[in-house]
């Protein structure tokens, strides 16, 4: 599959521009994007038809996915047979991606040839306008590019994502030259990750904090703004950040923070924050009983 759509060029700050205007009050934040792509999806689907594509598909969802919750990232949608996904660290993204590749390495060494999967990746990291259901901002497209330019079994990564995980000593880089090809974006350097034989990290620890209504006060939910309640003052230190924000099969909102003194700086914050919301909540009125 190509993704072309998502993968239009646009100057990069000329592009954000426009995003910052169109959504003022929209979130802009730092976080890893990443593309999977199967490659040869369309003509699996001619040779083996609908119903073994959809099952081809369905495991190379659930095997992608499965790594990306366990390296803290978050699906935002599938298109096709690609899912697009986001990480709010570029370390734990290219760690997700390589340990995909080796989970699909092994699931092709295990199946007949015509049941393996082959992905391509894409990866890149910077600032995005972070919706509910979805993202926007140069950064996807640059991802969407980057994967398009991979071959199957590949990753290849952007120079910001390079600059930000190269001084781990377990992941290796290779330059790519497209300087003759004609649908490279001019300024966009590229490396090749090599994975087959590294060691992946394990996901870095995390702190999830889950926020549960009061039954007492079921109207709190209404006043409820995750992403306010999760921004820190000004001051705090850069790790205390939260990094994260998902809901639980119960809808409740769970933040996730690098250290435990980042989650229980935080939860303090959140108590007074409803604290003092809650005071501006009408009290509820009892119904009233004839004798």
């Amino acid at each position: 599959m190509s993704l072309n759509a998502a993968s239009k060029e646009k100057p990069v700050q000329n592009f954000l521009t426009s995003l910052i205007e169109a959504y003022p009050d929209a979130s802009m934040r730092d976080i890893a994007v990443l593309f999977t792509d199967v490659v040869g999806s369309t003509t699996f689907f001619k040779t083996h038809g609908d119903i073994r594509g959809r099952e081809m598909l369905r495991t190379h969802h659930h095997m992608a996915m499965s790594i990306v919750e366990e390296y803290g990232g978050s699906l935002i949608k599938e298109v096709g047979d690609s899912v697009l996904v986001y990480f709010p660290d570029p370390l734990e993204a290219l760690k997700a991606a390589m340990k995909m590749q080796q989970r699909f390495l092994l699931h092709n060494r295990e199946s007949r040839p015509e049941d393996e999967i082959h992905v391509r990746v894409g990866l890149h990291h910077g600032k995005v306008i972070v919706e509910e259901k979805d993202i926007y901002g140069d950064v996807v497209n640059v991802a969407a590019k980057l994967t398009n330019l991979a071959g199957g079994d590949q990753i290849f990564v952007s120079h910001e994502v390079y600059e930000s995980t190269r001084q781990n000593p377990l992941i290796q880089f290779e330059r790519i030259d497209f300087w003759n090809m004609k649908n490279v974006p001019d300024g966009l350097s590229i490396y090749k990750v090599i994975w087959e034989l590294a060691e992946v990290p394990a996901p870095s620890r995390r702190v999830l904090m889950v926020l549960i209504p009061d039954p007492l006060h079921p109207e709190i939910r209404g006043v409820v703004d995750a992403a306010d309640l999760c921004r820190a003052d000004t001051g705090g230190a850069p790790e205390d950040e939260c990094l994260r924000i998902s809901t639980s099969q119960g809808d409740k909102p769970v933040f996730t923070y690098a250290t435990a003194p980042g989650a229980i700086a935080a939860s303090k914050r959140i108590l007074s924050r409803l604290a003092r919301r809650v005071k501006l909540l009408p009290t509820p009125s009892c119904p009233s009983r004839s004798s």
